[in-house]
């Protein structure tokens, strides 16, 4: 077997069960993932007194993601919005537009959940804060794959 294709095989092994496993404490489900990638794409922003709705419907738009507002930030929907950014990503760009009107946004299930600081912050089953903390508190795990790289002997 060559090393490329050997390289493939652990990577498969080893990566792709925790890929998968989204129940699994720590590992982020594949909808998430998807998302979260999506989030971290740069783009361009300029709002010029755009309501919260508008805002909303650029980042679906732009980005083909789900954006929910929440009931608790339903009252915010026709608040003006002035924002200009270049090249910035866009969660970066989400977070400054909703901390405007004094909202928050979490990522629930691939889906933007847009609300208050308070319901944002219980939304299940991870923020995206949560979703960082998780990254970095992963567990390593080693597996013996000594087996899988050594050559069949007909």
């Amino acid at each position: 077997m060559s090393g490329a294709k050997c390289a493939v095989l652990l990577w498969a092994v080893v990566l792709g069960p925790a890929m998968a496993c989204a129940s699994e404490e720590g590992s982020l489900p594949l909808q998430s993932l998807a998302t979260q990638e999506k989030l971290q794409s740069h783009i361009d922003v300029n709002f010029q007194g755009v309501t919260l709705n508008e805002v909303l419907t650029f980042f679906r738009e732009q980005l083909k993601i789900n954006v929910v507002l929440d009931r608790s930030a339903s009252g915010f929907a026709d608040k003006p919005i002035t924002l200009q950014f270049k090249d910035v990503r866009a969660q970066n760009a989400l977070a400054w537009s909703l901390q405007q009107v004094g909202l928050r946004y979490a990522l629930v299930g691939g889906i933007v959940l847009v609300a208050d600081r308070q319901n944002a912050d219980a939304s299940p089953p991870m923020t995206l804060r949560q979703n960082a903390d998780a990254a970095q508190s992963m567990t390593l795990r080693q597996y013996d794959v000594a087996d899988l790289l050594m050559p069949v002997i007909p």
